[in-house]
């Protein structure tokens, strides 16, 4: 049997409305011969019960399996990479789907046309209240240039996104380091560009997340995110003892103080003007969105 060219990875927890969007995105797709793993950490069976009715499920397209226990989102996400088959892989959180409707066409075109690729960095685009325009999460210059320069500085700042934001080969694809929460997907990003020299930033493959989901992991360690975020950065330190960006993150000398206050300015001062200008430049989502009113309807 031939191997599937694309994994996509949906780990589920309780928001059956982002999983059915993705599965519709995928149906009405015009691509074969790829992988649906769909692995639910959830209580409740509302994802149980969209995942059963969609019709790529009666097709037989979609592998689904509801965990005995509940693993949390990195184990569930290890075990995905460990089980999948196909050549790439992908991940789909509920609150994160494609903005175009030839995303997969396009993303395998790119593909096919540079076998070499191990790994595609997809732009990032965020839904702006009330959940109908969106913006996009960084400008692709500033994206690129970093991740081709600095690397590290991801440690400080997310250019990328979330897990959704990569697609990398299986025989390249790393294991989420467990004992992360917050910093997880940042550490991930930085590893992966570590271990590949033949990697690219798209900016025409655009994934859509939405920061008013309530049920994304951001809500829900809001209050704790400062503390975590300590505890993890002090732990990244000692694996990565030759890195000068831990300097800035955790300063403890008067240059490193001063270094770290003019970071914090330069950075307020980009979002500042960033704030002004999305006004202006957000964009509509596109109609295909308009059946799900917004990400945040219940079932």
């Amino acid at each position: 049997m031939r191997k599937p060219w694309v994994s996509i990875l949906i780990p589920a927890y309780e928001e059956p409305v982002g999983i059915q969007i993705i599965l519709d995105h995928l149906e009405q797709s015009k691509i074969y011969e790829y992988e649906c793993l769909i692995y639910d950490d959830s209580e409740s069976d509302r994802v149980s019960k969209t995942v059963k009715n969609h019709n790529l499920f009666s097709q037989g397209k979609i592998q689904y399996r509801k965990n005995i226990n509940n693993l949390g989102a990195v184990s569930n996400w290890n075990n995905l990479i460990r089980d999948c088959e196909g050549e790439y892989l992908l991940f789909m959180h509920h609150d994160e789907c494609p903005l175009k409707s030839r995303f997969f066409e396009d993303l395998k075109r790119l593909l096919n046309n540079d076998p070499s690729l191990d790994l595609i960095i997809l732009r990032s685009a965020l839904i702006k209240e009330p959940s109908t325009r969106y913006k996009f999460h960084m400008p692709d210059y500033m994206t690129s240039f970093i991740l081709d320069k600095l690397p590290q500085y991801l440690f400080r700042r997310n250019l990328i996104g979330s897990p959704s934001n990569i697609v990398v080969k299986k025989t390249k694809a790393l294991q989420f380091n467990s004992e992360l929460s917050w910093l997880v997907d940042v550490d991930w990003f930085y590893r992966q560009l570590l271990e590949i020299d033949n990697w690219f930033f798209c900016k025409d493959l655009i994934i859509l997340s939405n920061q008013n989901n309530q049920g994304s992991i951001t809500k829900s360690m809001r209050s704790q995110i400062p503390e975590i975020r300590m505890k993890e950065l002090h732990t990244l330190s000692k694996n990565y003892k030759e890195l000068g960006i831990f300097k800035l993150l955790i300063p403890n000398t008067f240059i490193g103080i001063v270094l770290f206050s003019i970071e914090q300015f330069l950075w307020a001062s980009f979002r500042g003007i960033r704030l002004v200008t999305d006004i202006f430049s957000a964009n509509e989502l596109p109609s295909s969105f308009t059946s799900y009113k917004n990400f945040d309807e219940k079932d």
